[in-house]
């Protein structure tokens, strides 16, 4: 039996920066392979507010946002919502993300329990609702089975600042709104005593036989200090004369110009602008006296922390190759040209086997007739039960009437275009 393990940290006497947090979980992430425990981030935010990968434009409504990996769309975070961050090791619990993403929203659901609050959730939207209103959103992101972001729960927020945005893709007119604990129970609610109601859910969701509780740490041993903030700044169009809102939490250093600079280094390199922004984060995590350069020491930690564990004998091979002026070191340039073909190889693959995840719904390791089946009808494809067959026939290359992961990727390699965009396993 795995023994599972986690460190829980929690904030109750003052607001962690979002800067501070997704920084934290980026270095976290970067030391995930080494590490025999989970790490749980419990805190407050300064009013903030978050965009996932699948934020419209229009649902920003002349605010800045930060702009994060995880999935979903824009969410506020501001004092009197607890947010959990669950830094997991799934290799060590269940390698299913729905299991994951279930298990976030049934825990909160426990807890409202307590509160004399039903909460639940709801057919079409994501997150924890009590009848058409939202009480908790759920976002996450997910690399090597090690996951990053997690829930907020409304406590006793100001629940105006939500009116700014169109939270989690909430579409308007549809008689659906954001609620808090305290307005559903009609009364004032102790917020530390529901953050340990989360911290005591997290443990027995997630059956931590060993987990330790340190309350309000010191924050600059746990969180790198780095060149500049956050990345993820977007900064939405406003009318003529219109008011910057005080909505990212970053300082005057934030990179604002980096996506402009990524997506022409993505042009000049065959990266998207996200890998390109990945490197850049793990080059600028292990480039410590910022000099621009990082040594073999660094190379190897740098691409441990984008998931390519490489042995001494390799990074000396790579480093030899790009390593043009024969320092030693290697630059960001030379990094990126190094990266571009794993990056490449990896997020292929990886995206790949999260589809294959979607199709074998009972996890048996195959998709099967029958998985195939019930995502065609999912999906609304009216096919006969002879062209599912001819679709199994055509990547089965063993004769066992099954695909399997190896089988399943063979066939998305060979397709034109990116099958991939249509399916995605995003919760907000």
């Amino acid at each position: 039996m795995v023994s599972r393990a986690a460190t829980v940290y929690v904030f109750r006497r003052r607001l962690l920066a979002y800067a501070d947090a997704w920084r934290w979980q980026r270095a976290v992430l970067a030391a995930a392979p080494q590490a025999d425990r989970d790490t749980i981030i419990v805190c407050q935010h300064p009013l903030v507010y978050t965009a996932g990968r699948r934020t419209p434009p229009d649902h920003l409504r002349h605010i800045d946002v930060v702009r994060v990996e995880r999935g979903g769309q824009v969410t506020c975070h501001c004092p009197g919502q607890v947010v959990v961050y669950p830094l997991v090791d799934l290799h060590r619990h269940r390698l299913d993300l729905r299991w994951y993403v279930r298990t976030l929203e049934q825990l909160v659901i426990d807890v409202l329990r307590r509160y004399g609050v039903e909460g639940d959730r709801h057919d079409q939207y994501p997150g924890v609702w009590v009848g058409t209103r939202k009480v908790a959103a759920v976002g996450i992101s997910c690399s090597r089975w090690r996951t990053m972001h997690g829930l907020s729960v409304n406590v006793d927020p100001d629940l105006q600042h939500f009116s700014r945005i169109v939270p989690c893709g909430i579409p308007p007119g549809e008689g659906l709104s954001v609620t808090s604990i305290a307005r559903e129970v009609g009364a004032p609610v102790d917020l530390h005593a529901v953050q340990q109601d989360l911290v005591d859910a997290v443990a027995a969701s997630f059956d931590y036989a060993d987990y330790r509780v340190r309350v309000d740490p010191d924050l600059e041993r746990l969180v790198p200090r780095t060149d500049g903030d956050c990345p993820y700044v977007y900064h939405s169009q406003r009318p003529a004369g219109s008011s910057m809102a005080a909505a990212a939490p970053t300082s005057s250093s934030v990179n604002v110009g980096l996506g402009n600079r990524a997506a022409k280094g993505s042009e000049q390199h065959n990266l998207t602008e996200d890998q390109l922004v990945e490197i850049k984060e793990a080059f600028s995590l292990f480039d410590t006296d910022h000099s621009g350069t990082i040594d073999a020491k660094e190379l190897q930690a740098a691409m441990r922390a984008l998931g390519f564990d490489v042995k001494k004998d390799e990074i000396r091979r790579m480093l030899s190759e790009v390593d043009s002026d024969g320092s030693g070191e290697i630059e960001f340039n030379e990094f990126v040209r190094l990266m571009t073909g794993k990056m490449s190889q990896r997020d292929t693959k990886e995206e790949v086997m999260k589809v294959f995840q979607l199709f074998d719904a009972d996890n048996t390791g195959f998709i099967t007739f029958r998985n195939l089946k019930r995502v065609c009808q999912e999906l609304g494809e009216k096919l006969t039960d002879e062209e599912i067959q001819e679709m199994i026939d055509e990547a089965d290359r063993d004769n066992d009437d099954q695909i399997s992961p190896d089988e399943f990727y063979r066939v998305m390699k060979k397709r034109s275009g990116n099958p991939l965009d249509e399916i995605s396993s995003d919760e907000d």
